[in-house]
């Protein structure tokens, strides 16, 4: 496994540690690389080949070495990939939590930054989980050319509204 880290996502860093929010921003680093391997690991569990993982300032990304049409049922295992494995640290990060092997502000941090990163992934705006799984679900019930047109459109209009 490749991970590649944008030179923005460093310049982010220097930044953040110069103004006193390293602790935010690492958190959210390894959150965003926890929730991209997980994209990774399930991928290559179901057959998806994948190259890389690039981290960016504000986001992640896995590459994958696939035809743009996969078998739907592996493309979703994938896409859940991401959020379960995101669950799991959470889930970890709760228990050691609740045996007192953290402080409450740290634990604070990362509930508020992984239900951030989880609400914000799932809205139906490509390239983004929401609009990879809503563009899944309409090539179930559509052509792929037609569900790809309704994925763009409504990717926009949701785009308009978090914008506004």
């Amino acid at each position: 496994m490749k991970i590649e880290i944008h030179n923005l996502t460093y310049i982010t860093m220097l930044i953040s540690f110069l103004a006193g929010y390293f602790q935010y921003i690492y958190i959210l680093l390894l959150i965003r690389f926890i929730h991209e391997f997980g994209h990774y690991f399930m991928s290559n569990l179901v057959g998806i080949k994948t190259s890389k993982i690039i981290i960016y300032p504000f986001g992640g990304l896995t590459v994958y070495n696939s035809d743009l049409n996969l078998n739907t049922n592996k493309e979703l295992v994938s896409l859940f990939g991401g959020i379960f494995f995101q669950m799991l640290f959470y889930f970890l990060i709760v228990i050691i939590h609740n045996n007192n092997l953290m402080t409450d502000n740290v634990f604070n941090i990362i509930k508020k930054i992984n239900i951030l990163l989880i609400s914000f992934n799932f809205l139906p705006i490509l390239p983004l989980d929401g609009g990879r799984f809503l563009n899944i679900i309409l090539d179930k019930l559509f052509s792929y050319k037609l569900s790809n047109k309704i994925t763009i459109i409504i990717s926009i209009i949701f785009m308009l509204i978090f914008i506004l």
